[in-house]
């Protein structure tokens, strides 16, 4: 009888494609040899991908030992998305991430700063869309 696989919402996609693109780096079959791989338990994908939470143990592991992108893993491009909010909060999951990674905070702490700083930036960016950008002025070039 066949398997039926769960279906994953939004968040747990996500999640389950960040480990997808890991394992292709790796040209590895299934998420076991992952995380064989970086001494993480066998639960640890099923968890993450079951929450929905970014795995930024894995994520950060695989940063350093391959040269990819945050961008490439997280959302499956290799540049930076065009949205500077998006690139704003991709900064602050990096920043939170090497810092819980690093104890420099409590993994109860990351929900609170990562509104926190997202409401600072979001208010950043509102007030500076309302003002006026200067003109550039051209040279005039000289005969």
């Amino acid at each position: 009888m066949a398997k039926l696989r769960k279906v994953l919402n939004k968040k747990q996609s996500e999640v389950d494609q960040i480990f997808r693109r890991a394992r292709e780096l790796y040209s590895f079959g299934n998420n076991k040899q992952l995380l064989t791989k970086f001494g993480l338990s066998e639960s640890y994908a099923s968890q993450h991908i079951g929450r929905g939470a970014k795995p930024w143990k894995l994520i950060e592991s695989v940063v350093d030992d391959t040269n990819v992108s945050f961008d490439f893993l997280l959302k499956g491009v290799a540049v930076t998305s065009d949205s500077l909010l998006e690139d704003y909060e991709l900064a602050i999951d990096k920043a939170l991430a090497k810092a819980s990674i690093y104890k420099l905070i409590g993994d109860d702490k990351k929900v609170a700063m990562k509104k926190l700083l997202t409401n600072s930036i979001s208010e950043m960016n509102a007030t500076s869309i309302t003002k006026k950008k200067p003109e550039i002025v051209k040279p005039i070039k000289s005969a």
